[in-house]
């Protein structure tokens, strides 16, 4: 059997393995090994997201996410894990403990700064819903206000205890903007009621903000801010 076949056979079977896994199995010379897998990338026949690493063309993009770097999914790719949007993710967002991004195949795997590890599934490593909300509305520069608002108008399985706990140090700013965000929910349960009491209650009445970036907008005294978006924008998803 031919070494680049049998390549092919561990690679589909590990999905992902280093090269110095692969020099194990001694199947040829370090210099033949190293001239085989960089041919078999340059033909698509696995996939080398970054030196030393290759991927099964089959691959899982949220399993290879979280062992290329350590991390866990959020943001878009943990919501459409929970159902709460129906737009396939090929962007997957990984909170990690640094800041680069792989091309995988059709996928982009972005890798950007955990704020904390807190209420994520450590045997999947996903944030739970509650803390991929959270993460959405801290990096609301990458994750559109309008997606983090579909997640939660259609979530079902939010712990809002934990969401409290996640936001409870949070400087008045975010509360300004989450409070104001939640409030433009057309149906709100009891828990989203209790994070706008809890916004109102903590925000910093005498300081004004700009819902994104700094152009003018519409001003919402209840909340001291400028939005400078529009409900039709926000919530396009309501009908």
């Amino acid at each position: 059997m031919r070494t680049a076949t049998k390549l092919k056979e561990y690679i589909e079977r590990g999905e992902i393995l280093s090269y110095e896994i692969l020099k194990e199995y001694n199947l040829t010379s370090e210099d033949s090994l190293r001239v085989t897998l960089s041919n078999m990338v340059k033909k698509g026949i696995i996939l080398s997201p970054k030196k030393g690493i290759y991927v099964s063309k089959n691959f899982d993009p949220f399993k290879i996410a979280t062992i290329l770097e350590t991390g866990y999914i959020s943001l878009t790719a943990a919501f459409y894990h929970y159902n709460f949007i129906s737009e396939y993710p090929f962007n997957i967002y990984i909170a990690s403990k640094k800041r680069c991004e792989y091309n995988l195949g059709n996928y982009k795997l972005i890798y950007f700064p955990a704020i904390n590890f807190k209420f994520v599934n450590l045997e999947s490593k996903i944030a739970f819903p509650e803390k991929a909300i959270y993460d959405s509305l801290r990096y609301y520069r990458i994750v559109p206000f309008m997606k983090t608002l579909e997640a939660i108008h259609h979530s079902r399985k939010i712990n809002w205890t934990n969401f409290l706990e996640l936001i409870s140090k949070e400087k008045s700013s975010f509360l300004q903007r989450t409070g104001y965000l939640f409030s433009i929910i057309p149906k709100k349960n009891k828990g989203i009621k209790k994070v706008i009491t809890f916004c109102k209650k903590n925000m910093n009445e005498k300081s004004k903000i700009y819902l994104l970036g700094r152009k003018k907008g519409n001003f919402i005294e209840e909340w001291n801010l400028i939005d400078n978006i529009g409900e039709e924008e926000l919530l396009p998803w309501w009908k």
